[in-house]
């Protein structure tokens, strides 16, 4: 028959409780998203469902058709939001430099926070923000 200590179970309890109302930690896309709000940063993902802090301080789920990716890179190359965040799905095909012909000609800062396991991936994602016809 095992031996079973209560003390340490009731302090083993206790502690998974107080772990479980600890706060989520956030990978680094969700702190940008929470930090500036999604009316200032764009997400350019494959993420069918985040996490959104409300004016109210509530966080909430929002779900994000698969065109959501679309409307996002438009409203930054619109000036309508001043950063854009993308990850793989957003890395491939598109351009997110400042070109003449958009309204968003501000100088670009690329910053590369999650690049994977494929270095010609994250080259291929740092191209999109350096091309030709660009305003800087």
């Amino acid at each position: 028959n095992p031996i079973v200590c209560r003390e340490a179970e009731r302090r083993r309890d206790d502690l998974i409780e107080r772990l479980g109302a600890l706060a989520p930690v956030q990978g680094a896309l969700d702190q940008i998203l929470w930090h500036f709000g999604t009316d200032v940063a764009a997400e350019v993902t494959g993420r069918k469902r985040r996490i959104v802090r409300t004016p109210e301080g509530k966080l909430k789920v929002e779900n994000r058709p698969a065109s959501s990716n679309l409307g996002e890179v438009q409203a930054f190359m619109d000036d309508k939001k001043r950063i854009l965040i993308f990850s793989d799905a957003g890395g491939t095909g598109r351009s997110y430099h400042a070109d003449l012909g958009t309204k968003n000609q501000r100088l670009r800062v690329h910053y590369l926070l999650e690049p994977g396991w494929k270095e010609y991936n994250a080259i291929q994602a740092l191209g999109r923000t350096n091309r030709t016809n660009q305003a800087h």
